[in-house]
């Protein structure tokens, strides 16, 4: 590959060559095949899973699924979407790659109009963009 990776991807490609992986279903697995908990920790909008190798490094669970199923097209795209906006589930069919507009669109139509009310009301009385 000819991208640099950063240092979260570089561990995604160790975690899987020392036998981590995600099964199509969505089961997190561990290199002895033994099943991992995939879980929000405090206030963390993605799931996490720790290594511990010569350091523990929490690794994004949906970032490592998209790399079980995609490899290294999973570092060219854009984001990594959630097609039924649960990050907790980590299945193929649920895990895609895509744009940051894809990612927006595969939300609910009435959560998009609040985030776009929410961010329009943070602008002030004038919009930024406003002639």
């Amino acid at each position: 590959m000819d991208v640099k990776l950063t240092k979260t991807q570089q561990r995604i490609v160790e975690a899987y060559e020392r036998g981590y992986r995600v099964s199509e279903g969505g089961a997190l697995t561990g290199p002895s095949g033994r099943s991992l908990k995939i879980q929000l920790y405090g206030n963390q909008r993605y799931p996490t899973f720790s290594t511990n190798w010569n350091y523990v490094y929490g690794l994004p669970t949906h970032q490592f699924a998209a790399y079980c199923f995609y490899k290294e097209e999973s570092f060219k795209c854009e984001v990594i979407r959630h097609l039924n906006s649960d990050t907790l589930d980590v299945s193929k069919r649920n895990i895609a790659l895509g744009t940051h507009s894809q990612n927006n669109l595969d939300k609910n139509p009435q959560i998009r109009k609040q985030a776009a009310i929410k961010a329009r009301a943070v602008q002030g009385t004038v919009s930024k963009n406003a002639k």
